[in-house]
């Protein structure tokens, strides 16, 4: 059973919004969401980046992260980055970084964010 819905919910996402952002239809993320369909290939590696977790945790696999909420690392990169080139790899490369690091590590850099707002 794969967690689509719940990580979505976790974040604050809608159907019609994560449609958009993976450039589906709302009635294939209905699909997702009902677990009628699990996502696949590119459409699996978006969601991966915008839900800010891997794709094991997506198709249930693994546990979702108790820190998965919407100030989750999609978010920082959303409102820090204004330009639009390369954006994906940068998010990618974030979330590889912040999968990597402690809780302790993962407190600092949100209180260095804290600072920088």
């Amino acid at each position: 059973m794969n967690k689509v819905k719940e990580l979505c919910i976790r974040k604050g996402i809608v159907q019609k919004e994560l449609a958009s952002m993976v450039g589906v239809s709302q009635p294939t993320v209905s699909d997702w969401f009902n677990n009628k369909k699990d996502p696949s290939g590119v459409r699996l590696e978006k969601l991966s980046a915008i839900l800010g977790v891997g794709r094991a945790v997506i198709l249930g696999l693994d546990e979702v992260p108790v820190n998965v909420t919407r100030e989750g690392p999609i978010e920082i990169v959303r409102f820090t980055d204004t330009k639009t080139e390369g954006r994906e790899e940068k998010l990618a490369a974030l979330y590889k970084a912040l999968q990597k690091m402690t809780d302790e590590k993962l407190d600092k850099v949100r209180s260095i964010i804290e600072l920088v707002e």
